[in-house]
């Protein structure tokens, strides 16, 4: 998993990926994209790679390497909660 940042976005989404893309045993890389409050699941699987999506209000990406269920409101609770009390 990684936490995107301004400054490592295009590195984690680029260069790093390839990388692990590389890893015989990588199953999954989840990016989290905090300023759009969206998750991006990459999963290899019957030799090819998918990509999910799921953005704010949208569905739960099952995570099957680590048997987690992970929806974007979970994932960015405490900061949308953070953003209302400093209304």
């Amino acid at each position: 998993m990684e936490v995107l940042s301004d400054s490592t976005a295009a590195y984690d989404r680029g260069i790093k990926f390839a990388a692990y893309r590389k890893q015989a045993d990588l199953r999954e890389y989840l990016l989290v994209d905090v300023d759009q409050r969206r998750l991006e699941l990459y999963r290899h699987a019957a030799g090819h790679g998918i990509l999910l999506e799921s953005e704010r209000d949208g569905q739960a990406l099952r995570l099957e390497s680590v048997d987690m269920t992970l929806s974007p409101a979970e994932a960015f609770e405490d900061l949308d909660e953070e953003a209302r009390s400093e209304r």
